[in-house]
């Protein structure tokens, strides 16, 4: 069966009439425009820029659960650009990888909570409080290393002594080198080819580019509801919170390498700039 894509643009701003370039934008395109306006309620909270994105969040991804589409991509149109990839990996994840995730694990299923297609490289090293990262680095310093102490055995004899030393600096030098590298760097590589990027548990911090399902995207429309955000809890540490509870029975995915770019150099919702060697 040919699935259809529905694309629509979120005008949010505070003069949605005003906003021309989503209304150029509507016009070359043909698409359809979800336009909020202020309410008594998010007026009173103006000056609370963190509690309007929540609520301007909340409104786009309504709309967009509205149309009944199966999956529902946010991408927030200020600091992301998707990358080449991505209309290639995501069908492939979505269709294929869960499904052989949800016959590996029962506790996987097609209704996950959220997939995040971005994750700040400054944060995705190896030394990290995400739980899979020390042993991924483990993991390489043992294949690597216990490959290079193969190739020693073919080249030269060694005792069991040498054997073990040899393979306990190989090792070493091959985490050192790792972490030298770079864990965002080494990502890369799985560019090579889509069957290649990884679904893992969702990190925490940020969603410039979300997935989510029908009964996902209810689920943080309505928690999102309910909590008020603010200078020190944004919309993205509000659906972390959700994402780390365990009452909506919902799994959070992360494909990486990422699928989209950051490319945003001044936060509007901070009102500073970003180092733009940071991303």
């Amino acid at each position: 069966m040919e699935k259809k894509i529905h694309l629509s643009l979120c005008n949010v701003d505070l003069r949605p009439l005003d906003h021309k370039d989503v209304l150029n934008i509507s016009r070359l395109l043909n698409l359809k425009v979800n336009t909020h306006y202020a309410t008594s309620k998010s007026s009173a909270d103006a000056d609370n820029v963190f509690e309007k994105e929540k609520r301007d969040y909340i409104y786009c991804l309504e709309k967009s659960l509205q149309t009944n589409a199966s999956y529902v991509l946010m991408i927030e149109d200020d600091d992301t650009l998707p990358h080449t990839d991505l209309f290639n990996v995501l069908p492939h994840v979505l269709d294929f990888r869960l499904t052989f995730l949800k016959k590996q694990s029962t506790e996987c299923s097609d209704q996950f909570l959220y997939m995040k297609l971005y994750h700040p490289k400054s944060i995705s090293t190896y030394l990290s409080k995400e739980p899979n990262r020390i042993p991924e680095l483990f993991s390489l310093g043992f294949l690597i290393g216990a490959f290079m102490v193969r190739l020693n055995m073919c080249l030269t004899t060694m005792s069991t002594k040498q054997l073990y030393m040899t393979w306990l600096c190989s090792f070493l030098y091959v985490i050192l080198v790792v972490i030298a590298v770079g864990r965002p760097n080494l990502l890369e590589l799985r560019r090579i080819s889509k069957f290649l990027y990884n679904v893992v548990p969702a990190p925490s911090c940020c969603t410039p580019a979300m997935v989510f399902t029908q009964k996902g995207g209810n689920v943080v429309i309505n928690y999102l509801t309910k909590v008020h955000c603010a200078r020190n809890y944004g919309k993205d540490s509000a659906i972390d919170t959700l994402r780390q509870g365990s009452s909506h029975g919902l799994k959070a995915f992360y494909i990486e390498p990422n699928l989209v770019q950051h490319i945003g150099l001044v936060s509007a919702v901070r009102l500073r700039d970003k180092d733009p060697y940071v991303s």
